[in-house]
Parts: C-alpha cells; sequence; structure tokens
C-alpha cells in the first residue's frame, strides 16, 4: 500500500509543479509587462520635469507662464484648423456640395450675373435644399463653442449652407474663396466680421470629393477671438493681483488684454499698438522668435512666440501658412519672489515621480510573490483533485488482483477515468464470472 501511495504522490507532485509552473510564469510576464510600462513612463515623465527645470532656469515665472500660454494657443488653434479640415471632408458636406452645382443649374442661377443673383438672395442666403448637412454644420457649432458661423458653397461660390448670418450668396468673387479654391487652404488675420459683430479668424478649406478626387466646394469656419480673450483670463485670473496677460499680432495690435479687461475700443485698434506707441516693456515682444524676459523698475515682463508654419504643415494641404505669429506677453510686480518657489515645485515633481516608480515597483515584486505562492498553493490542490481518481483505480487495481470483491467500481467524473473505471468494472465482472465457472466445475468434479 506504501508503495501504491508513493506512486500517487509522486503524479500529484509532477501535476502539482506543472500547475504552478504555469501560474508562476504568467505571473512573471504579468509582472514585466506592468514594471516595463510603468518604469517606462515614469522615466519619461522624470525626463520632461528636469528638461522644464533646466529650460526654466534662470527664467521668471512670467517668462515661464507666456511659454506655456503660447504653447496651448498653438495647440487650441492646431485642434480648430483640424476641426474644420473634418468638417470639409465629411461625406454630408461632400454630397451637399457636389450635388449642389446641378440644384443650381436647374435653378437658372449660372446664367444670371452675380449683381442678378443677389438681388434674387436679398433675404434668404441660400435655396435651403440641403437640410442633412445643414443639421449636421449647425449640431457641430452647437457642440465646439468656438465657431460662430459655418458657410459652405458649391463649386461655383454659390451658398450650399449657412448657419450664421451672411452678406452674400455669391462668394466666388471673394479672395478668400478663390485662395481656397486654387490652395485648398485659406486662413485670414484677424479681421472685423460686421455681420457678426466681432473680431474673428476665417479658417477655409476646399472640399474635394474623394471619389474624383475633384474639387467641388469651399467651407469656411469663423473663429471668435473671444476665445483667445478666455484663455488669457484664465492665465491673468489665477495669479496674484498686479499680473497681466497681454496678445499682440506682428504689428503689435491687441488681440488680448486682461488689464483692459479686452475693452472693444483697444482690441486691434492701431492707435495702441504696441508698435510705435509710447515706450512699454511689452515692446520687447515683438519680433522675438522665441522666449525671453525684461525686468525694470516697474515691471516683470516674460514674453513668447507662438510656432511658425511648420507646427500646422500637415494640416494645410501644402500651402505655406507661416503661423499666426502671435506674442504673448506676461507681466507681474512682484514675479521675483515666486521665481524660486516654481523652479522647486518642478524639482519636487520630479522627485515624486522617482519616489512613485520605486514604490510602484515594490508593489509589482510583493504582487508577484503572492502570485507565486497562490500559484503554487492552487497547483496543488488542483493536482490532488487530478490525482484522486488515480490513486482510486490504483487501490482498486489492487484488491482485484487479491481476489477480493470490491462491490461496483464507480466513478462519476465524466472524462477518460469514467471511461478507464468502467472498463475496470466490466473487468471485474468477467473475473468474477470466471471464478464462479470454474468453482462450479470443481463441485461437479468433486460429487
Amino acid at each position: 500500500m506504501a508503495e501504491g501511495m508513493s506512486v500517487t504522490g509522486s503524479v500529484r507532485a509532477r501535476l502539482a509543479r506543472r500547475f504552478a509552473a504555469f501560474g508562476i510564469v504568467a505571473a512573471l510576464i504579468a509582472s514585466a509587462v506592468g514594471l516595463v510600462v510603468t518604469w517606462g513612463w515614469s522615466t519619461s515623465l522624470e525626463r520632461e520635469f528636469v528638461e522644464l527645470v533646466a529650460g526654466f532656469e534662470g527664467h521668471t515665472v512670467e517668462a515661464r507662464t507666456s511659454t506655456m500660454l503660447s504653447r496651448q494657443l498653438d495647440e487650441f488653434m492646431r485642434e480648430r484648423i483640424a476641426d474644420v479640415e473634418g468638417w470639409a471632408s465629411g461625406p454630408t458636406v461632400v454630397s451637399a456640395a457636389r450635388q449642389a452645382h446641378s440644384v443650381h443649374e436647374q435653378s437658372g442661377l449660372l446664367s444670371l450675373n452675380v449683381e442678378d443673383i443677389e438681388k434674387r438672395f436679398l433675404i434668404r442666403k441660400s435655396l435651403g435644399r440641403f437640410p442633412i448637412a445643414d443639421d449636421y454644420l449647425r449640431a457641430e457649432i452647437a457642440r465646439s463653442e468656438y465657431f460662430d458661423r459655418i458657410l459652405v458653397t458649391d463649386r461655383n461660390g454659390f451658398n450650399v449652407v449657412v448657419t450664421n448670418v451672411s452678406s452674400d450668396f455669391v462668394q466666388s468673387d471673394e479672395s478668400w474663396w478663390q485662395r481656397t479654391w486654387s490652395d485648398g487652404f485659406a486662413i485670414s488675420p484677424v479681421t472685423y466680421a460686421d455681420g457678426m459683430g466681432a473680431w474673428v479668424i476665417e479658417i477655409s478649406v476646399r472640399v474635394d470629393d474623394p471619389a474624383t478626387e475633384n474639387p467641388v466646394g469651399v467651407l469656411q469656419a469663423v473663429l471668435s477671438i473671444a476665445v483667445i480673450q478666455e484663455v488669457a483670463d484664465w492665465y491673468g485670473g489665477h495669479d496674484d493681483e498686479g499680473q497681466r496677460v497681454t496678445v499682440v499680432n506682428r504689428d503689435g495690435l491687441l488681440l488680448a488684454e486682461t488689464s483692459s479687461g479686452h475693452a472693444g475700443s483697444r482690441i486691434m485698434n492701431e492707435k495702441v499698438s504696441l508698435r510705435g506707441g509710447e515706450a512699454d516693456a511689452r515692446q520687447a515682444a515683438l519680433g522675438a522668435e522665441h522666449s525671453g524676459q525684461v525686468i525694470d523698475d516697474e515691471w516683470v515682463t516674460g514674453y513668447s512666440s507662438t510656432a511658425g508654419g511648420e507646427f500646422y504643415a500637415d494640416l494645410t494641404r501644402g500651402f505655406r501658412f507661416p503661423g499666426f505669429n502671435w506674442s504673448v506677453i506676461v507681466q507681474s510686480e512682484e514675479a521675483k519672489s515666486h521665481a524660486g518657489a516654481e523652479h522647486a515645485s518642478f524639482e519636487d515633481a520630479a522627485m515624486d515621480v522617482i519616489a512613485w516608480r520605486e514604490t510602484y515597483t515594490l508593489v509589482i515584486g510583493g504582487c508577484f510573490l503572492v502570485l507565486a505562492v497562490l500559484a503554487g498553493g492552487i497547483g496543488w490542490i488542483a493536482a490532488g483533485r487530478s490525482a484522486r481518481p488515480i490513486q482510486y483505480l490504483r487501490t482498486t487495481a489492487e484488491q482485484l488482483s487479491q481476489g477480493k470483491d470490491v462491490g461496483s467500481v464507480h466513478l462519476d467524473t465524466n472524462d477518460e477515468f469514467s471511461e478507464i473505471v468502467g472498463a475496470l468494472d466490466r473487468l471485474r465482472r468477467t473475473i468474477l464470472l470466471a471464478v464462479r465457472i470454474v468453482r462450479e466445475r470443481r463441485r461437479g468434479a468433486t460429487s
């Protein structure tokens, strides 16, 4: 019996080792992947913090804030250009622009001159034949909250969809439309839109039919610069009193000025341009290619320029867009006292990342050990359950070999073990029958 138990134990041990090995390997792989991903991410984050600390070394809070604000404006404008590109390539817009040519032709508009067409559409600025495209673009404007109007024309420059006020039905005589039709992309400087009573930037993209690769229309989206002023307010409103944020274009005209509350009388007013006006520390930003700072008796001034055209090159369809050439200026009367604290905060953040990475490494190691122990225990239990039928078969076979009547042999596992036990039970009955026959013959012979 001891020998049989030794065999069963050996099987159980082998099964336990295999179950545990699979579990430990799986835990090891999962832990290694988690560790590699976490280590790589934290190392990258640590490097970025170190670069920020190194890049901001010797710069005031204002210089750093102006750099971050200019980057945010670049990212925001890039996202808005991508929005317009997406609308212009949408199947609803492409279909409306393509079909509008035939609709306008059937309406007899192609045979009329521009003056007659405009007289015909004094009130309405489109035929209104494409409600699906109209609803789609109105929904996109409501969702984005940044654009005031989207206008779509066909290949003739006739309005197909107008989501807001437009002064004309025919756009093909406008320079922006002609530039967009020929170059595929156009973006205006900050200009005043009479119909909307606001300073805006017009982003225009040609609508191309993907099936034929032919141009079928133009889409223009009008972006209010009020959003630039909101961003400036956010930065200017979260620091100590005495700080002010100004955004100007290449000509020194104001796009945003928190100190005046973005007064309408000052925005884009040549009379208050920083270029050629009274001496002002903010003038140092004009013509600057990158970032810098000026410290005088009154202000600590940090400035930074927005990105050039290469930042938008993948969105402008080969059009040589030079960038917006804006300058972001941040000023404060109390910046010196905060420079050291700001620098220390970046260093503290970098140290926090290192400490977090070490802690997480220890956590992953502990989890691996726990998983390994669990895998071994589960493997031992699973191996015991798998080895139990083998022990039952061994014991039954041994008893049969000794001529003992073990009764019915049954094992309810619904697998190969059940089939083996069934065969063993049939063998038991065959042996019992043979023994009975032999005994009866012996009794007959002696009688």
